[in-house]
């Protein structure tokens, strides 16, 4: 899966939006997420297909995801990753 990173209009328009997203993460419990990563989530999968959607869509959208969503992304990310493959293989020769 290739990734684009997200740019830096991005990181300002939807700012304030994905702060409180990764807030009421954090009150559930769900520390390890912030706010690069759900913004690398929202523009590499969940608005893959999306591409007229419109700033304000996008900020309801980013208000709407679910943790399971984002960890869903994660772990598809974690078994398609070439650089986790390597890792694995790497601390193979250590055992």
């Amino acid at each position: 899966m290739k990734e684009v990173a997200p740019s830096m209009l991005d990181r300002l328009l939807f700012k304030s939006e994905l702060s409180t997203k990764i807030q009421k993460f954090r009150k559930m419990g769900y520390t390890g997420i912030n706010e690069k990563d759900l913004l690398d989530y929202l523009v590499n999968y969940r608005w893959k297909n999306h591409n007229n959607w419109s700033n304000s869509k996008k900020k309801k959208d980013i208000l709407a995801v679910q943790a399971y969503e984002f960890f869903d992304y994660q772990r598809i990310l974690a078994q398609t990753s070439k650089e986790k493959i390597d890792e694995i293989k790497n601390l193979r020769d250590l055992f």
